[in-house]
């Protein structure tokens, strides 16, 4: 279980720079899907929706994202097995305005809260042993650094035992980090900037075999279901099981980007190992306040050894 923490954790770091490079409850993404839209339909929407109009305020923009998602892994080997699932629920803020008279980076700022809990049952023999763990993770970003602060409970042979860590990551340690992580950002990937073809994204998915759904009463709401067929092929992974994926747009009528959502139930089975995620991602545009920790001064360089640490 701890590579499958091990993991886990990578994921508070990059929901975190997730918020740093981003140029539930309620009935946003709800509407009426009960009919496949014609291409009457389609064009009406794409002739409807200016893409340059979707954010009111480029130079301020607010956003709030949260992750849920169920996650297990099955594994045997003769007659060892270890069953093991957990759920991740994580929730991030963040606020973006122009860069200050004379400064190039633009103002930022997020935070973001974490927790994941596992459980893992290990049988060999007619004996088998439990482990629990559970992590939870704030973050903190400006423009001065990513500030952590973490704890995991664990408990893998009848002990309970807790580990802590604070500490930040400077600018210029994460820019590197960024870099590494996205090779094409100096070079190609300015080709990616530009208006969105909201006729040829549509067209493309349909051609490989989503349904799409579009409830015009209120603004756009827009439901694509994917096929099973086109998310193996977009991943390249023959192998997946797809029982749901789907993705919901909303604009409102003023022709703002309301949020997205993704909701999956996906997996993959072999001879020794089943592995599958179910949940739900969904980002809102909205007006979000931040407010800085006063404790900031008291966090020292972080060492990213000391993640490991975390782990024990």
């Amino acid at each position: 279980m701890k590579h499958l923490t091990r993991i886990v954790l990578c994921l508070v770091l990059a929901i975190s720079m997730l918020a740093m490079c981003a140029c539930g409850g309620d009935n946003t993404f709800e509407g009426n899907f009960s009919k496949e839209a014609t291409e009457a339909d389609l064009t009406a929407f794409v002739e409807g929706v200016d893409t340059n109009k979707l954010v009111a305020d480029q130079n301020n923009l607010g956003a709030e994202l949260s992750v849920n998602l169920d996650v297990i892994n099955n594994t045997s080997f003769g007659v060892y097995s270890v069953n093991t699932s957990g759920n991740i629920n994580a929730s991030a803020k963040l606020a973006f305005s122009a860069p200050a008279e004379g400064a190039e980076m633009p103002n930022i700022k997020a935070e973001i809260t974490f927790g994941m809990d596992a459980e893992s049952k290990a049988q060999a023999q007619g004996q088998s042993q439990t482990a629990k763990e559970d992590l939870s993770a704030n973050v903190f970003f400006d423009n001065t650094g990513l500030y952590l602060k973490a704890t995991m409970n664990s408990n893998k042979t009848g002990k309970d035992v807790k580990n802590e860590i604070k500490g930040k990551l400077d600018m210029e340690t994460i820019m590197g980090m960024v870099s590494g992580m996205m090779p094409m950002a100096a070079g190609e990937g300015s080709e990616m900037g530009g208006t969105i073809n909201l006729g040829t994204l549509l067209a493309g998915l349909k051609e490989l075999g989503a349904k799409i759904y579009i409830d015009s009463s209120d603004g756009y709401k827009v439901k694509v279901s994917m096929s099973a067929d086109a998310v193996k092929e977009i991943v390249d992974n023959p192998a997946l099981n797809v029982n749901l994926f789907d993705f919901f747009l909303t604009i409102n009528k003023e022709g703002r980007l309301v949020g997205l959502k993704l909701s999956l139930d996906i997996g993959t089975t072999s001879s020794n190992q089943t592995v599958g995620v179910k949940g739900d991602l969904v980002l809102k545009i909205n007006n979000v306040s931040i407010n800085t920790p006063s404790d900031l001064a008291s966090y020292e360089d972080l060492d990213m050894s000391e993640l490991g640490g975390l782990l024990g």
